[in-house]
Protein backbone atom coordinates (compact mmCIF):
# COMPACT_ATOMS: atom_id res chain seq x y z
CA UNK A 1 0.00 0.00 0.00
CA UNK A 2 3.04 2.74 0.71
CA UNK A 3 4.23 2.07 -2.72
CA UNK A 4 0.96 2.07 -4.04
CA UNK A 5 0.75 6.08 -2.36
CA UNK A 6 3.88 6.56 -3.48
CA UNK A 7 3.52 5.93 -7.24
CA UNK A 8 0.33 8.05 -6.74
CA UNK A 9 2.24 10.99 -5.61
CA UNK A 10 4.46 10.69 -8.61
CA UNK A 11 1.18 10.64 -10.51
CA UNK A 12 -0.14 14.10 -8.67
CA UNK A 13 3.11 15.91 -8.85
CA UNK A 14 3.46 15.06 -12.91
CA UNK A 15 -0.88 15.81 -13.21
CA UNK A 16 -1.40 19.26 -12.61
CA UNK A 17 -3.23 21.70 -14.27
CA UNK A 18 -1.64 25.05 -14.62
CA UNK A 19 -2.71 26.98 -11.64
CA UNK A 20 -2.58 24.14 -9.42
CA UNK A 21 -0.40 23.14 -6.30
CA UNK A 22 2.34 20.93 -7.19
CA UNK A 23 1.58 18.29 -5.59
CA UNK A 24 3.18 15.03 -3.71
CA UNK A 25 1.58 11.99 -1.69
CA UNK A 26 3.35 9.69 0.35
CA UNK A 27 2.35 7.89 3.82
CA UNK A 28 -0.75 6.03 4.81
CA UNK A 29 -3.58 6.18 2.58
CA UNK A 30 -5.71 8.64 2.82
CA UNK A 31 -9.55 8.22 4.48
CA UNK A 32 -11.60 10.22 6.33
CA UNK A 33 -9.88 9.02 9.78
CA UNK A 34 -6.57 9.11 9.37
CA UNK A 35 -4.47 12.29 10.30
CA UNK A 36 -2.93 14.47 7.20
CA UNK A 37 0.37 16.57 7.46
CA UNK A 38 0.51 18.92 4.92
CA UNK A 39 4.23 20.06 4.18
CA UNK A 40 4.45 23.70 1.99
CA UNK A 41 7.73 24.87 1.16
CA UNK A 42 8.26 28.72 -0.36
CA UNK A 43 10.73 30.62 -2.16
CA UNK A 44 12.26 29.23 -4.45
CA UNK A 45 11.23 25.72 -3.35
CA UNK A 46 10.04 22.75 -4.50
CA UNK A 47 7.87 19.64 -3.03
CA UNK A 48 11.13 17.92 -2.52
CA UNK A 49 12.04 20.44 0.15
CA UNK A 50 10.75 18.12 2.95
CA UNK A 51 12.21 14.88 1.76
CA UNK A 52 14.86 14.78 4.64
CA UNK A 53 11.71 15.29 7.61
CA UNK A 54 8.22 14.03 6.12
CA UNK A 55 9.80 10.22 6.63
CA UNK A 56 9.00 10.58 10.44
CA UNK A 57 5.56 10.99 9.61
CA UNK A 58 4.75 8.61 6.79
CA UNK A 59 4.21 5.60 9.11
CA UNK A 60 1.65 7.42 11.05
CA UNK A 61 0.05 10.00 8.71
CA UNK A 62 -1.01 10.37 5.53
CA UNK A 63 1.74 13.08 4.08
CA UNK A 64 0.76 15.66 1.24
CA UNK A 65 3.89 17.81 0.13
CA UNK A 66 2.70 20.97 -1.57
CA UNK A 67 5.30 23.71 -3.41
CA UNK A 68 3.80 27.11 -4.54
CA UNK A 69 2.07 27.41 -8.45
CA UNK A 70 4.22 27.49 -11.13
CA UNK A 71 7.01 26.39 -8.55
CA UNK A 72 7.39 22.96 -10.20
CA UNK A 73 5.75 21.73 -13.84
CA UNK A 74 3.63 24.32 -15.51
CA UNK A 75 4.18 28.06 -15.16
CA UNK A 76 1.27 30.34 -13.91
CA UNK A 77 -1.16 31.04 -16.48
CA UNK A 78 -1.45 34.85 -15.35
CA UNK A 79 1.43 36.94 -16.47
CA UNK A 80 1.68 39.22 -13.58
CA UNK A 81 1.12 36.36 -10.59
CA UNK A 82 -1.65 35.18 -8.56
CA UNK A 83 -3.16 36.79 -5.54
CA UNK A 84 -3.05 35.44 -2.51
CA UNK A 85 -6.96 35.52 -2.49
CA UNK A 86 -6.51 33.04 -5.24
CA UNK A 87 -3.60 31.01 -3.74
CA UNK A 88 -5.53 29.94 -0.73
CA UNK A 89 -8.26 28.54 -2.96
CA UNK A 90 -5.93 26.70 -4.46
CA UNK A 91 -4.15 25.42 -1.42
CA UNK A 92 -7.85 24.61 -0.55
CA UNK A 93 -8.39 22.52 -3.33
CA UNK A 94 -4.70 20.97 -3.45
CA UNK A 95 -5.25 19.84 0.23
CA UNK A 96 -8.87 18.47 0.09
CA UNK A 97 -8.41 16.67 -2.69
CA UNK A 98 -7.45 13.92 -0.55
CA UNK A 99 -9.62 12.59 2.61
CA UNK A 100 -8.30 13.37 5.70
CA UNK A 101 -8.97 13.02 9.19
CA UNK A 102 -7.20 15.73 11.56
CA UNK A 103 -5.45 18.50 9.36
CA UNK A 104 -1.78 19.73 10.24
CA UNK A 105 -0.16 22.24 8.37
CA UNK A 106 4.14 22.33 8.17
CA UNK A 107 4.68 26.04 5.96
CA UNK A 108 8.20 27.80 5.75
CA UNK A 109 8.70 31.04 4.04
CA UNK A 110 5.37 31.85 1.57
CA UNK A 111 4.28 29.06 2.56
CA UNK A 112 4.30 30.20 6.23
CA UNK A 113 2.95 33.45 4.44
CA UNK A 114 -0.49 31.43 3.15
CA UNK A 115 -0.80 29.18 6.09
CA UNK A 116 -1.83 32.21 7.90
CA UNK A 117 -3.82 33.41 5.62
CA UNK A 118 -5.37 29.62 4.80
CA UNK A 119 -5.43 29.21 9.06
CA UNK A 120 -7.58 32.49 9.26
CA UNK A 121 -10.10 31.04 6.36
CA UNK A 122 -10.90 27.57 7.22
CA UNK A 123 -10.67 28.42 11.06
CA UNK A 124 -12.27 25.28 11.31
CA UNK A 125 -10.18 22.93 9.76
CA UNK A 126 -6.97 23.23 10.49
CA UNK A 127 -6.29 21.32 13.75
CA UNK A 128 -2.75 22.57 14.56
CA UNK A 129 -0.14 24.87 12.72
CA UNK A 130 3.82 25.03 12.57
CA UNK A 131 5.61 27.74 11.28
CA UNK A 132 9.03 27.70 10.34
CA UNK A 133 11.23 30.79 10.19
CA UNK A 134 8.40 33.10 8.97
CA UNK A 135 5.76 34.07 12.09
CA UNK A 136 2.97 36.01 12.43
CA UNK A 137 3.33 40.34 12.11
CA UNK A 138 1.30 43.31 11.98
CA UNK A 139 1.83 46.69 10.70
CA UNK A 140 2.40 48.07 14.43
CA UNK A 141 5.42 45.19 14.57
CA UNK A 142 7.73 47.34 12.30
CA UNK A 143 8.35 49.28 15.74
CA UNK A 144 10.55 46.16 16.85
CA UNK A 145 12.19 46.09 13.81
CA UNK A 146 16.18 47.45 13.66
CA UNK A 147 17.13 49.46 11.07
CA UNK A 148 19.23 46.63 9.09
CA UNK A 149 16.01 44.56 9.45
CA UNK A 150 13.73 47.16 7.78
CA UNK A 151 16.47 47.96 5.39
CA UNK A 152 17.40 44.31 4.14
CA UNK A 153 13.78 43.15 4.42
CA UNK A 154 12.43 45.55 1.77
CA UNK A 155 15.53 46.07 -0.12
CA UNK A 156 15.79 41.95 -1.32
CA UNK A 157 11.98 41.65 -1.58
CA UNK A 158 11.81 44.65 -3.69
CA UNK A 159 14.79 43.89 -6.18
CA UNK A 160 13.01 40.20 -6.30
CA UNK A 161 9.84 41.88 -7.25
CA UNK A 162 11.75 44.37 -9.86
CA UNK A 163 13.03 41.17 -10.91
CA UNK A 164 9.72 39.70 -11.77
CA UNK A 165 8.26 42.36 -13.50
CA UNK A 166 11.86 42.84 -15.54
CA UNK A 167 11.33 39.96 -16.76
CA UNK A 168 7.50 39.89 -17.75
CA UNK A 169 8.35 43.11 -19.85
CA UNK A 170 10.67 41.21 -22.21
CA UNK A 171 14.19 41.96 -20.29
CA UNK A 172 15.16 38.72 -18.88
CA UNK A 173 18.74 39.15 -19.37
CA UNK A 174 18.87 42.71 -17.52
CA UNK A 175 17.04 40.98 -14.89
CA UNK A 176 19.59 37.57 -14.68
CA UNK A 177 22.62 40.33 -14.62
CA UNK A 178 21.14 42.22 -11.53
CA UNK A 179 20.61 38.76 -9.98
CA UNK A 180 24.43 37.60 -10.52
CA UNK A 181 26.02 41.25 -9.50
CA UNK A 182 23.38 41.40 -6.27
CA UNK A 183 25.05 41.50 -3.63
CA UNK A 184 23.50 38.45 -1.77
CA UNK A 185 26.22 37.93 1.38
CA UNK A 186 26.15 41.41 2.27
CA UNK A 187 22.76 42.64 2.10
CA UNK A 188 20.81 39.58 1.82
CA UNK A 189 18.80 38.17 4.43
CA UNK A 190 20.32 34.42 5.13
CA UNK A 191 24.23 34.64 4.68
CA UNK A 192 25.19 31.77 6.69
CA UNK A 193 23.04 29.19 4.83
CA UNK A 194 25.46 26.33 5.24
CA UNK A 195 22.76 23.47 3.58
CA UNK A 196 20.08 24.30 0.76
CA UNK A 197 17.42 22.36 -0.72
CA UNK A 198 18.30 21.22 -4.18
CA UNK A 199 15.73 23.52 -6.15
CA UNK A 200 16.89 26.43 -4.34
CA UNK A 201 20.90 26.01 -5.23
CA UNK A 202 19.33 24.93 -8.59
CA UNK A 203 17.07 28.80 -8.81
CA UNK A 204 20.58 30.69 -7.86
CA UNK A 205 22.40 29.17 -10.61
CA UNK A 206 19.83 29.08 -13.00
CA UNK A 207 16.97 31.53 -11.48
CA UNK A 208 13.53 31.65 -13.30
CA UNK A 209 12.11 35.09 -12.35
CA UNK A 210 8.50 34.14 -13.04
CA UNK A 211 7.95 32.13 -9.83
CA UNK A 212 8.72 35.76 -8.09
CA UNK A 213 5.20 36.74 -8.63
CA UNK A 214 3.97 36.91 -4.84
CA UNK A 215 7.19 39.54 -4.05
CA UNK A 216 5.86 41.85 -6.76
CA UNK A 217 1.89 41.34 -5.72
CA UNK A 218 2.34 41.46 -1.46
CA UNK A 219 4.53 44.96 -2.51
CA UNK A 220 2.06 45.84 -4.81
CA UNK A 221 -0.57 45.62 -2.28
CA UNK A 222 1.38 47.20 0.19
CA UNK A 223 1.86 50.06 -1.98
CA UNK A 224 -1.91 50.62 -2.94
CA UNK A 225 -2.91 49.69 0.66
CA UNK A 226 -5.02 46.37 0.00
CA UNK A 227 -2.75 43.85 1.72
CA UNK A 228 -4.03 40.95 3.42
CA UNK A 229 -2.62 40.75 6.54
CA UNK A 230 -3.32 37.78 8.68
CA UNK A 231 -4.53 37.32 11.98
CA UNK A 232 -2.80 35.56 14.80
CA UNK A 233 -3.41 31.66 14.52
CA UNK A 234 -6.00 30.95 17.24
CA UNK A 235 -5.11 27.27 17.26
CA UNK A 236 -2.02 25.37 18.75
CA UNK A 237 0.70 26.81 16.97
CA UNK A 238 4.68 25.88 16.94
CA UNK A 239 7.12 28.42 15.86
CA UNK A 240 10.71 27.30 15.31
CA UNK A 241 12.90 29.54 13.95
CA UNK A 242 17.01 30.07 13.01
CA UNK A 243 18.69 32.36 14.58
CA UNK A 244 21.73 32.67 11.91
CA UNK A 245 20.31 35.48 9.81
CA UNK A 246 20.73 38.78 9.04
CA UNK A 247 17.26 39.30 9.75
CA UNK A 248 14.21 37.79 11.50
CA UNK A 249 10.93 36.95 10.16
CA UNK A 250 9.21 37.61 13.34
CA UNK A 251 8.82 39.55 16.67
CA UNK A 252 9.20 39.01 20.13
CA UNK A 253 5.84 40.08 20.96
CA UNK A 254 5.04 37.01 18.19
CA UNK A 255 7.04 34.80 20.57
CA UNK A 256 5.62 35.88 23.82
CA UNK A 257 2.18 35.61 22.66
CA UNK A 258 2.77 32.30 21.64
CA UNK A 259 4.36 31.15 24.56
CA UNK A 260 2.15 32.35 26.98
CA UNK A 261 -0.84 30.01 25.51
CA UNK A 262 -2.08 26.90 27.93
CA UNK A 263 -2.91 25.07 24.37
CA UNK A 264 0.67 23.60 24.13
CA UNK A 265 1.69 26.89 21.56
CA UNK A 266 5.10 27.46 21.77
CA UNK A 267 8.51 28.76 19.74
CA UNK A 268 11.62 26.91 19.14
CA UNK A 269 15.01 29.01 18.30
CA UNK A 270 17.03 26.45 16.49
CA UNK A 271 21.16 26.94 15.65
CA UNK A 272 20.61 27.53 12.01
CA UNK A 273 19.80 29.79 8.97
CA UNK A 274 16.62 29.63 7.40
CA UNK A 275 16.16 26.74 5.48
CA UNK A 276 16.34 24.48 8.27
CA UNK A 277 14.33 21.53 6.95
CA UNK A 278 17.75 20.79 4.84
CA UNK A 279 20.42 21.99 7.66
CA UNK A 280 18.81 19.89 10.59
CA UNK A 281 16.24 17.78 9.50
CA UNK A 282 16.40 15.50 12.80
CA UNK A 283 15.79 18.36 14.95
CA UNK A 284 13.23 19.81 12.74
CA UNK A 285 11.41 16.53 12.57
CA UNK A 286 11.35 15.68 16.40
CA UNK A 287 10.40 19.62 17.22
CA UNK A 288 6.95 18.78 15.02
CA UNK A 289 6.57 14.96 16.24
CA UNK A 290 6.69 16.50 19.65
CA UNK A 291 4.17 18.75 18.98
CA UNK A 292 1.56 16.85 16.34
CA UNK A 293 2.26 13.12 17.93
CA UNK A 294 3.81 13.55 21.84
CA UNK A 295 3.14 10.02 22.47
CA UNK A 296 6.07 8.85 19.84
CA UNK A 297 8.41 10.62 20.81
CA UNK A 298 8.53 9.07 24.36
CA UNK A 299 7.23 10.33 27.87
CA UNK A 300 10.62 12.13 28.37
CA UNK A 301 11.07 13.78 24.85
CA UNK A 302 7.44 15.28 24.79
CA UNK A 303 8.29 16.84 28.49
CA UNK A 304 11.39 18.13 27.24
CA UNK A 305 10.04 20.11 24.37
CA UNK A 306 7.02 21.89 26.27
CA UNK A 307 9.45 23.00 29.16
CA UNK A 308 10.80 26.69 28.96
CA UNK A 309 14.24 27.14 28.93
CA UNK A 310 13.94 30.04 31.77
CA UNK A 311 11.67 27.59 34.25
CA UNK A 312 14.60 25.41 34.26
CA UNK A 313 17.76 25.20 36.76
CA UNK A 314 20.84 25.72 36.21
CA UNK A 315 21.58 21.65 35.84
CA UNK A 316 19.06 21.97 33.50
CA UNK A 317 16.76 20.54 35.54
CA UNK A 318 12.56 21.34 34.78
CA UNK A 319 10.10 22.49 37.24
CA UNK A 320 7.78 19.40 36.96
CA UNK A 321 10.63 16.73 38.43
CA UNK A 322 12.43 18.96 40.76
CA UNK A 323 12.38 17.09 43.96
CA UNK A 324 11.62 13.16 42.32
CA UNK A 325 15.27 11.69 42.27
CA UNK A 326 13.54 8.97 40.24
CA UNK A 327 12.28 11.25 37.56
CA UNK A 328 14.98 13.29 37.47
CA UNK A 329 17.67 10.43 36.46
CA UNK A 330 15.07 9.56 33.33
CA UNK A 331 13.66 12.79 32.42
CA UNK A 332 16.02 15.73 34.26
CA UNK A 333 17.91 16.92 30.97
CA UNK A 334 16.15 20.18 30.20
CA UNK A 335 15.25 22.01 26.80
CA UNK A 336 18.89 23.85 26.04
CA UNK A 337 19.66 20.54 23.57
CA UNK A 338 15.18 19.49 23.11
CA UNK A 339 16.78 15.89 23.63
CA UNK A 340 16.55 13.80 26.70
CA UNK A 341 16.85 9.85 27.46
CA UNK A 342 14.48 9.02 24.69
CA UNK A 343 17.34 10.16 22.26
CA UNK A 344 15.88 12.17 19.49
CA UNK A 345 17.12 11.14 16.34
CA UNK A 346 20.27 12.10 14.67
CA UNK A 347 21.96 12.61 18.15
CA UNK A 348 24.74 10.72 19.52
CA UNK A 349 22.95 9.29 23.06
CA UNK A 350 25.72 7.76 24.57
CA UNK A 351 27.55 10.85 24.67
CA UNK A 352 24.49 12.47 25.68
CA UNK A 353 23.59 9.98 28.30
CA UNK A 354 27.52 10.35 29.95
CA UNK A 355 27.12 14.04 30.12
CA UNK A 356 23.29 13.78 31.76
CA UNK A 357 24.79 11.38 34.34
CA UNK A 358 27.60 14.56 35.19
CA UNK A 359 25.28 17.17 35.36
CA UNK A 360 22.85 14.61 37.59
CA UNK A 361 25.95 13.99 39.54
CA UNK A 362 26.96 17.64 40.07
CA UNK A 363 23.43 18.42 40.81
CA UNK A 364 23.10 15.58 43.96
CA UNK A 365 26.42 16.89 45.35
CA UNK A 366 25.18 20.68 45.90
CA UNK A 367 21.71 19.50 46.75
CA UNK A 368 24.22 17.23 49.74
CA UNK A 369 26.57 20.60 50.36
CA UNK A 370 23.18 22.93 50.82
CA UNK A 371 21.61 20.29 53.39
CA UNK A 372 25.21 20.08 55.39
CA UNK A 373 24.80 23.95 55.81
Amino acid sequence: MRSLIGMLGLALASAQSPDAFPSRLSGLAPSPTTPMVVFLAGFPDDTHSFDAVAPAFEGTHTVLKLALPGYEGAPISAKWGLPFTTLVEKMHDAVEAQAHGDLHLVVHDWGAYLGLLYSEKYLTEVVKLALLDIGHQTMADAAEMTLMEKVVGATYQLFLAWCFVVDAIGLRPLAALAQMLFPWQTIGPCPHEFALPAKVEEWFSAPDFKICYPYYVLWKQILTGTAWMPAMPSMPTLFVWGTRKRMRFHTSRFTKDLDARDDGSRSVALDCGHFMQAQLPAEVAFQLLSFFAPETVGPCAAYASSVKLEDCNEFGVGPDVQGDLSAMRSCHRCVSDRIDADCAPGTDCEAFRLREEEDFKAFLEKEAREAEL
